[in-house]
């Protein structure tokens, strides 16, 4: 979506206080969020989970500063989105103690909202790069400066929450922290799944809602790819036809 100086998008970012380069750069972070937890958690099998996306950037009036993203004010917050959340009770309160089965819900639970919430700041620091004219490299972005510099930092605080739940020793619990994150630049990286979350992004800012939940995104996301799809299957066509 291309936004010309006197588009309704702009004159809206104007009134709401916020420059259009943050809630474009908010946005592309909460659309990482909402592919990974609907594309991600079903390409691993895993149940689905509510979550809804609540956009203060599209307000007209400016969002109360509520947000860990230094001197931003809170331009969007998610609701729900973490399967630790579904787990029975009996698992998340027995201190550590886990049988092996309960062990294995927990950590499958955990590493994957641990991903969910990586995904969302990572997405956000390859949108940068790439409307900088870089190329977006994980070992240029250290886990470190997402909190810093892509709004993570309160998806590094959850990640480190959720950790502790599941590994004591504090240096093997930053390894495994650090493996994750790089499986979240492997998946923002691929470019079917960068695909989905760019033109997401573009369809939210299209459409300004002022709320999403997690039924409408994953209509939004299946509609993306099943465009892509179609659009691959036709141009293969058009090139077996100039072929024969």
């Amino acid at each position: 979506m291309t936004l010309s100086p006197s588009s309704p998008t702009t004159d809206l970012f104007r009134q709401s206080g916020n420059s259009y380069e943050m809630i474009k750069r908010t946005v592309f972070h909460e659309a990482g969020h909402a592919v990974a937890l609907c594309l991600g958690n079903q390409k691993k099998s895993l149940p689905p989970v509510f979550f809804q996306i609540n956009f203060g950037c599209f307000e007209k009036k400016p969002a109360p500063v509520t947000m860990a993203r230094s001197g931003q004010p809170n331009l969007a917050t998610v609701t729900g989105g973490h399967l630790l959340d579904n787990l029975p009770v009996t698992i998340l309160e027995c201190s550590g103690y886990y049988s092996c089965q309960e062990k294995n819900s927990y950590q499958i639970a955990c590493e994957a909202d641990v991903f969910n919430l990586l995904v969302g700041p990572v997405s956000e620091a390859k949108y940068v790069a790439e409307n900088d004219g870089e190329v977006f490299c994980p070992d240029l972005f250290p886990l470190e400066i997402l909190a810093s510099n892509y709004g993570g930092t309160v998806d590094l605080e959850y990640c480190h929450h959720f950790l502790e739940g599941l590994i004591v020793d504090p240096n093997i619990r930053m390894r495994k922290l650090k493996s994750i994150y790089r499986e979240a630049c492997a998946f923002v990286d691929d470019p079917d799944h960068w695909y989905v979350i760019r033109h997401l992004a573009f369809k939210l800012l299209d459409e300004q809602p002022a709320k999403a939940d997690c039924e409408q995104l994953l209509n939004q996301i299946h509609e993306i790819v099943h465009q892509k799809t179609s659009r691959t299957r036709h141009f293969k066509s058009q090139n077996l036809s100039k072929i024969a």
